[in-house]
């Protein structure tokens, strides 16, 4: 799938989709038809028939079979690299999950995975048509997952993004991020972190130890002994200050991941976090830090110095945040971190355009806690 013209500007609070499917082998005796949220036959199609693709730049959907339960699916574009036919795959020794079926030569010689996205999900896969392969990058990965077909992008707005219900999340395996209604008909965001994290465990969000809170004058204690220096270093009159302690506002949709953060940060001894869980949350939090601000007759920078944002978050998304960030008067010098999986070199660009002052990458958040305090000014 080429990119050009698919990827919308930044900070429009927008985003486009791929739609695919998944198509289920229904028990004998069920007709076949499309399933609603609830995972209930909305549309009986009494007799096979095929789906044709509105908008081109994909082959022609495989038709539903006679007794098959459509799925449908979507993932945001921006971390499609491209949409192919089945390929020759190569089993791996000692596969780590069940659903990964093995691996096949990508461009230029790299090797990766393939995901049988009906067998993670647990549905029976339909196997009368002709699969594609969505080829996928996110947290500098590129994965391959197996789907039934791809019919067609849709441009939608985040507001337009409805959160999952707490049955549909333990149905799915906590796999579904949103949903979006189209054309009468749901389509499930699916947490392709998620489980491509479950694939490979050392791709999930890694806690590492706390960063070192010790004072400036105990990491000089440490480098004199370093160096081997064999005279005493007299004492000081006065007791080292201690480090500066930050306030930042964090901005993400995962509970998981804004308590991974919160534990990380705020045990370094150097942050205390305030937390939205999306961008119009993030954005309402800061106009009442303004509003106290000049009610005190403070700077805003007293009140909090910094701003991490996930970009993709129903309302509004991270790169809109940002953008109405660097375009307010009163707080474009606060500056804002983007730490998401869609951080890489092939879509830094579109942080930049909105004015981040930093991006990094998922999963590492040792990595965060450092490049924060970079950001601020000081080193960890």
């Amino acid at each position: 799938m080429g990119q050009t013209g698919i990827l919308l500007e930044s900070g429009t609070n927008e985003l486009e989709i791929v739609e695919f499917f998944v198509d289920e082998a229904a028990p004998d005796g069920v007709a076949a038809g499309v399933l609603d949220g609830s995972g209930t036959v909305v549309a009986n199609a009494g007799a096979c028939v095929a789906e044709t693709p509105v908008g081109g730049g994909f082959a022609a959907a495989a038709p539903l079979s006679c007794g098959s339960l459509r799925r449908r699916y979507g993932v945001n574009v921006a971390k499609v690299v491209e949409i192919i036919r089945m390929q020759p795959i190569t089993a791996l020794p000692q596969m780590p999950h069940p659903a990964v079926l093995g691996a096949f030569p990508h461009r230029d010689g790299r090797v990766i995975p393939l995901v049988d996205l009906a067998k993670y999900l647990g549905i029976p896969r339909d196997t009368s048509g002709e699969p594609k392969i969505i080829v996928t990058e996110f947290n500098t990965v590129i994965t391959g997952f197996l789907v039934s077909g791809v019919n067609r992008i849709h441009r939608i707005s985040w507001t337009d993004v409805e959160a999952p219900g707490r049955f549909l999340q333990e149905a799915s395996r906590n796999s579904i991020t949103g949903m979006v209604r189209l054309d009468e008909r749901v389509v499930f965001l699916l947490d392709m972190e998620s489980i491509v994290a479950e694939m490979h465990p050392d791709l999930s969000i890694r806690m590492e130890r706390p960063l070192a809170s010790a004072s400036a004058g105990e990491r000089g204690q440490g480098a004199d002994a370093a160096d081997g220096a064999t005279e005493a270093v007299p004492p000081v009159a006065q007791p080292d200050l201690p480090p500066r302690r930050y306030r930042i506002l964090h901005a993400d949709d995962s509970g998981s991941v804004r308590r991974l953060v919160r534990s990380l940060m705020e045990a370094s001894g150097r942050f205390e976090l305030l937390q939205a869980n999306d961008g119009q949350e993030a954005w309402d939090m800061l106009d009442g830090l303004r509003r106290e601000a000049e009610a005190k007759g403070v700077p805003l920078s007293d009140l909090v110095q910094a701003v991490v944002s996930d970009i993709e978050m129903p309302r509004m998304d991270g790169l809109t945040l940002c953008r109405r960030i660097k375009e307010d008067p009163a707080l474009r010098a606060l500056p804002v971190a983007l730490f998401s999986s869609l951080v890489s070199e092939r879509l830094g660009h579109k942080g930049e355009s909105v004015g981040a002052d930093a991006q990094f990458a998922k999963p590492d958040l040792q990595q965060l806690s450092q490049k924060v305090l970079e950001l601020l000014g000081e080193s960890a």
